[in-house]
């Protein structure tokens, strides 16, 4: 298991690390951002279960994999509209 995990987890740090390669944000952008508090869990605000559902469907990766390819896509088809 250690052996499928550690090439999996550099995965998602070279995922995370890509967009801002793309992007004029300042360094110092990228460990403000990933340290700072997570604002999913605002729905425990309501109750256990509101807060379970949204910090669950947040934080599930599909969800933030399918928001950087549509970012990606969306950013391309804008660069090729504006050509």
């Amino acid at each position: 298991m250690k052996i499928y995990w550690k090439p999996r987890r550099n995965l998602y740090v070279c995922l995370e690390h890509f967009p801002f390669t793309k992007t004029d944000l300042l360094g110092w952008w990228y460990p403000v951002l990933i340290f700072t508090p997570d604002l999913s869990t605002t729905g425990y605000v309501v109750n256990p279960q509101i807060g379970a559902a949204t910090y669950n469907f947040i934080h599930h990766k599909a969800v933030g994999i399918s928001i950087f390819v549509l970012g990606m896509m969306l950013a391309t088809s804008l660069c090729n509209w504006q050509a």
